[in-house]
């Protein structure tokens, strides 16, 4: 369907520029090739774990194989790409943490964001959430009610610690934008001074914490 979509833009000349959100087990070559002529410029996939055990308990259905091959596709033909990930699934140990950055090192996605796990009500995780004492899963419902800005998302902390799960994705952020590769990669992308005042400003941000 994707494919006869994109190749129905190219015959009516809809000459669009796009981006797409996508799943690493939709993708394969021919349909990539097929977006990138009918004008997508970026895809964004959500791995989440770089431990196959948590994508399994969490019922993701895919492998950690297929992202590496869904990302390899796309960097192939030309599609800027998007990785997200989340830290602090319940179960995960540091060392599990630690595989995560290393695996978001290792596919080297143009963009990459990670997040804490947050339980959402009608997930099977809020259910396993609200057994648990400890944690004030009735957030959600106060919002709800009352959805000021300055209600914080609740993590749920099991093994690690809330500033443990906080402390590893500033790790994350810091091992994937600031390594020469990636600086180097987005210095030639600069489209100009606007462009570099922009990521300059990012990279301050992300050093500062601000």
């Amino acid at each position: 369907h994707a494919t006869d979509l994109c190749r129905t833009m190219i015959k009516e000349k809809i000459n669009m520029p796009w981006v797409c959100r996508s799943r690493v087990d939709c993708i394969d070559r021919e349909t990539v090739h097929w977006m990138v002529k009918a004008g997508c410029e970026r895809i964004e996939m959500g791995v989440e774990s770089g431990n196959q055990h948590i994508l399994d308990s969490i019922n993701k259905k895919i492998t950690l194989e297929q992202c590496k091959k869904a990302f390899k596709i796309c960097k192939e033909e030309g599609l800027i790409t998007a990785a997200t990930y989340i830290i602090g699934f319940p179960g995960e140990t540091k060392e599990e943490a630690n595989n995560t950055i290393s695996f978001a090192n290792e596919l080297d996605a143009d963009y990459a964001a990670c997040s804490p796990l947050v339980p959402m009500p009608g997930t099977d995780i809020f259910k396993e959430s609200v057994d648990d004492p400890s944690f004030d899963s009735d957030w959600w419902r106060r919002y709800i009610l009352n959805p000021e800005p300055s209600v914080e998302a609740k993590i749920w902390p099991t093994i690690m610690t809330e500033k443990e799960i906080l402390s590893f994705i500033k790790k994350f952020y810091y091992q994937n934008y600031l390594n020469p590769r990636r600086i180097i990669r987005y210095l030639k992308q600069v489209n100009g001074f606007d462009d570099l005042l922009l990521k300059s400003k990012a990279a301050i941000r992300l050093l500062t914490g601000c």
